[in-house]
C-alpha cells in the first residue's frame, strides 16, 4: 500500500469572504490592495522560499520518489511577476504544485478537486495525510517521520496535532531579522494540523469523512468533531510572527510578556532555515 503526505499551503489567496481579519477590516478593493501590496508579497515570497519550502523538502522521509507533495493555493489575481516567481520556484522543486484560485471559488473546493484528480483511477490503495501549513511556517526535520507513524488505515479520519514548538518574531525595524523567540505549547494549533485519509483503488474513491484537512472546520475545536492524536514531541515547529501578518503579531506580543525567551542560537541549530 502506498503512503503519501500532502502539505496544503495558502499563499495570498484572494477570496470573496470575510474569513480573515484583513478582509473584515476593509472593503473588497482595499482588501485586495492590502493582500497584494508589494512589500507584503516580497516578504511572503522570501519567507516561503527560504523558510517554509526548504523545511518541508528537508524532512526525514523514505527514499521513494513520489511520497510527498506541496500544494500551494494562491490567487488567479496575484500580480503576474509574483506568480512568475512561484512558477520558477516550482521548476526547481518538482514536489511543488501551484493552484491558482478564482476569488469567487473556495480554495477548499479547489484543493478537493485537485486531490480527487490525483487519485482518480490509481492502481494502488493509498493511505495519506493532508497537513495544514501557512506560507511562513517552519517544520522540524523529524515532523514528517512522526506523522508517517500515525498515517495508517487504522487511524482513518483521525486528526493529528503537534503541540510543542516555538514562536519567533521577525522585527520590521531590523529588516525582518529574527529578534526574539519563545517556546510554545498549543494543542490544536493550525500549524502542522493533519488528517489521515484513505484512497481505495478497488472503489476508485476516497474513503472517509473528508478529502483533506481544510474540510475539518475550526482548528481550535476540531477535537469536538474528530478523534484527535496529540503528539508532544518537543520543538516540532516554528510559528513565525511579524507586523505584516493578518494578525499583526498580536498573539506573540502578548505571550512574550510572560514567557522566557529562547536562545536564538539554540533555535537556529534546530531550524537552520532561520540563518
Amino acid at each position: 500500500m502506498k503512503k503519501k503526505i500532502f502539505y496544503l499551503i495558502r499563499y495570498s489567496v484572494l477570496q470573496d469572504s470575510k474569513q480573515w481579519k484583513i478582509a473584515r477590516d476593509n472593503d473588497y478593493e482595499q482588501y485586495k490592495r492590502a493582500l497584494f501590496g508589494d512589500e507584503r508579497l516580497a516578504l511572503k515570497y522570501k519567507l516561503f522560499s527560504q523558510l517554509t519550502l526548504p523545511s518541508v523538502v528537508a524532512q526525514q522521509r523514505p527514499d521513494e520518489a513520489d511520497n510527498y507533495e506541496v500544494i500551494l493555493l494562491t490567487s488567479k489575481d496575484l500580480p503576474t511577476d509574483r506568480l512568475n516567481q512561484l512558477e520558477q520556484l516550482a521548476k526547481k522543486h518538482p514536489c511543488l504544485t501551484i493552484l491558482a484560485v478564482d476569488p469567487n471559488r473556495s480554495f477548499v473546493s479547489v484543493a478537493s478537486n485537485y486531490l480527487k484528480q490525483q487519485f482518480d483511477r490509481a492502481s494502488e490503495d493509498c493511505v495519506y495525510s493532508t497537513v495544514r501549513l501557512d506560507d511562513d511556517d517552519i517544520l522540524h526535520r523529524r515532523f514528517e517521520r512522526r506523522l508517517r507513524f500515525y498515517t495508517a488505515k487504522i487511524n482513518l479520519n483521525y486528526m493529528v496535532t503537534f503541540s510543542q514548538g516555538y514562536e519567533a518574531f521577525l522585527d520590521k525595524q531590523r529588516q525582518y531579522e529574527l529578534s526574539q523567540a519563545i517556546e510554545l505549547y498549543y494543542p490544536k494549533i493550525a500549524l502542522g494540523l493533519a488528517q489521515v485519509g484513505f484512497y481505495s483503488a478497488e472503489k476508485n474513491s476516497v474513503i472517509g469523512k473528508n478529502i483533506h484537512v481544510y474540510q475539518t472546520g475550526k482548528h481550535t475545536t476540531v477535537n469536538q468533531r474528530y478523534n484527535l492524536i496529540e503528539d508532544t514531541t518537543p520543538h516540532m515547529f516554528v510559528r513565525v510572527s511579524y507586523d505584516l501578518q493578518d494578525t499583526q503579531a498580536e498573539g506573540f506580543l502578548k505571550r512574550v510578556k510572560s514567557a522566557e525567551c529562547t536562545d536564538i542560537k539554540v533555535l537556529i541549530e534546530q531550524f537552520p532555515e532561520l540563518v
